[in-house]
């Protein structure tokens, strides 16, 4: 064991030399992290989508009051004061005391003579509806389509259940999904430096001395499972500062479930050093893979949107079952027994790939 952390050692001090190294595992992930959260519109007070987008609003007719709404800076309080009227007043009588309490709101939202407005509202001239982004939406219809028009009105709300206590959810699975990703990209490349260190001839001179090619081996995984675990816990403390990611409220938890995706991971980056040819030919299958697992085990985007075939493929790749154990931990708030099942099924990945990698590298000629 001496020799593992001698060799461990040895690999920390390279790492931290190589500020390019260090700036692809640490400085590149955030960075990308806080873009694709500006495009995305992930915010720390939970919202998501894009903001700041213009509305187009479109006048058909040539009366005075809708020139008046549109240039108008008071939209997103009218909407306001329609909706209170629509709550007030469906149920009762649409066509008269619904028509007469809108013509009142229009009026103290414009400083309008409410006679006018309502006589301009009979007359099929405006019809209003609330929009998402709580602007006013003006067209030309017929004031006979009254049920229409309270339908424009009825606003209807989606009420989040899982996770709902998250202050952040879509920030959280997000996040999560780019976590395991950036984890993937850096535990393979850090793998495939075995190559590298074969070519400078370092194993050589390593063997020549009292130490087995399994030291090497379990040196090299030690050493990514460590870089994995300490990016992950970079990339969760950065997502709370950037976008509210409840992290330090779930840390014990969160360090279980990355330290075990870390080694889940580091088992994937040595299988691709043990049957790769070449630094090349690692890269372009990692490339591959972790693309394809990431899409499919829900780092982009919820696996509950796929088809049902490729929903039972997601389940076989790792990214599925690390995003499980980060979004039991972070949504639904679960404590380390409960995430026990998902845990022992990325142990289990791990020891598969890992005794398929030792099988290849006693077989092949990595240590020639």
């Amino acid at each position: 064991m001496s020799v593992v952390l001698t060799l461990l050692r040895k690999d920390i001090r390279l790492f931290l030399r190589n500020k390019t190294a260090f700036a692809l595992t640490f400085i590149v992930p955030l960075v990308l992290v806080y873009i694709f959260g500006q495009v995305f519109g992930v915010s720390r007070s939970g919202g998501s989508g894009p903001s700041g987008i213009p509305i187009a609003v479109v006048s058909e007719t040539g009366a005075g009051l809708l020139q008046k709404v549109i240039f108008s800076s008071a939209p997103e309080a009218l909407m306001d004061g329609l909706r209170k009227r629509a709550v007030n007043f469906i149920g009762a009588d649409a066509t008269n005391t619904f028509y007469s309490n809108m013509a009142t709101t229009i009026a103290d939202s414009f400083g309008l003579d409410p006679t006018d407005v309502k006589a301009d509202m009979t007359a099929g001239n405006l019809v209003l509806g609330p929009t998402e982004s709580a602007d006013a939406t003006l067209a030309s219809d017929d004031s006979s389509h009254g049920t229409d028009f309270i339908n424009e009105l009825v606003k209807f709300e989606n009420e989040q259940l899982a996770g709902a206590d998250v202050k952040s959810p879509d920030a959280t699975r997000v996040g999560s999904g780019w976590a395991i990703m950036f984890l993937l990209f850096s535990v393979s490349g850090a793998s495939t430096a075995l190559f590298e260190e074969k070519q400078a001839g370092i194993f050589q001179r390593l063997l020549a001395s009292p130490v087995h090619r399994n030291h090497v081996l379990w040196s090299k995984y030690l050493f990514n499972v460590l870089l994995g675990l300490v990016q992950l816990t970079v990339l969760f403390l950065a997502g709370q500062a950037m976008f509210g990611i409840e992290t330090i409220s779930h840390l014990p938890e969160l360090l279980v479930v990355a330290l075990v995706a870390s080694i889940a991971c580091t088992a994937f980056g040595m299988m691709l050093s043990a049957i790769s040819s070449s630094p090349a030919a690692a890269s372009g299958l990692a490339t591959f893979l972790i693309l394809t697992m990431s899409a499919m085990g829900g780092a982009w985007f919820p696996t509950s949107m796929m088809p049902e075939f490729i929903q039972s493929l997601s389940k076989l790749t790792l990214v599925y079952w690390a995003m499980e154990g980060f979004l039991a931990v972070l949504w639904s708030q679960q404590s380390i027994l409960e995430i026990l099942p998902i845990l022992e099924v990325l142990l289990g990945i791990a020891a598969v790939v890992n005794t398929f990698s030792l099988w290849r590298f006693n077989q092949g000629n990595l240590f020639a």
